[in-house]
C-alpha cells in the first residue's frame, strides 16, 4: 500500500516551488505554432488533461497490481495451508497403514501357530486313528478265531481236556459237557 501511496499523482493542490516542476518547459518553436492565446490554452488544458487521465490510468494499473499480488499471496497461503493439511492427513494415513500392517502381521503370525498346533494335533489324531484301527482289526481277527475255534468246539463235542480257544483264556466248555 505504501508503494501505491508513493506512486500516487498528488492532486492540483500544489505549492509554488512542485508547481514549477509539474510545467512542462516548451520550446519557443512549439509556443509560436498557436497565433491565438486561447488555443495554446486550450492545447495546455488539454495537455494537462492527458497528463491526469495517464496518471489515473497508471494508479488504475498499480491498484490492479497490488491486487493481483494481494490474490496471489492469498492463494499462495491458501495452497501452502491445503498442502500442510495434505501431507497431515498423509502421515496420520501412513500411521494408520502401519497400525493395520502390525495387527495383520500379528494375526498372521497367530494363524500359523494355530496352524502349526493343529497339524500336530491332525498328526496325533492320525496316528491314534491308526493305532485303533490296528487294535480293531487284531481285536476282529482275534474275534473270529475264537469263534471258529468255539464252533469247532461245539461241533467236536464239547469235549477235550484243556484245550482252550484263544490263546489265555482257556476255552469255553472245558470240563463238562454241554
Amino acid at each position: 500500500m505504501d508503494m501505491l501511496q508513493e506512486r500516487s499523482f498528488k492532486s492540483k493542490q500544489v505549492d509554488l516551488e512542485e508547481e514549477e516542476d509539474f510545467y512542462y518547459d516548451y520550446g519557443a518553436e512549439e509556443i509560436t505554432d498557436y497565433q491565438d492565446p486561447s488555443e495554446l490554452v486550450a492545447a495546455l488544458k488539454q495537455k494537462e488533461e492527458e497528463v491526469i487521465l495517464a496518471a489515473q490510468l497508471g494508479n488504475a494499473l498499480l491498484l490492479e497490481n497490488q491486487q493481483l499480488k494481494q490474490q496471489s499471496h492469498t492463494l499462495h497461503e491458501d495452497y501452502a495451508e491445503k498442502f500442510e493439511e495434505l501431507e497431515q492427513d498423509k502421515h496420520e494415513l501412513r500411521i494408520k497403514l502401519e497400525g493395520c500392517r502390525s495387527q495383520l502381521e500379528s494375526q498372521v503370525s497367530d494363524l500359523e501357530r494355530d496352524v502349526r498346533e493343529l497339524s500336530a494335533q491332525v498328526e496325533h489324531l492320525t496316528m491314534a486313528l491308526t493305532e485303533a484301527e490296528r487294535n480293531k482289526s487284531r481285536a476282529e481277527l482275534e474275534h473270529g478265531e475264537n469263534t471258529l475255534c468255539l464252533k469247532d468246539q461245539l461241533n467236536s463235542g464239547g469235549g477235550g481236556g484243556g484245550g482252550g480257544c484263544g490263546g489265555g483264556g482257556g476255552g469255553v466248555g472245558g470240563g463238562g459237557g454241554v
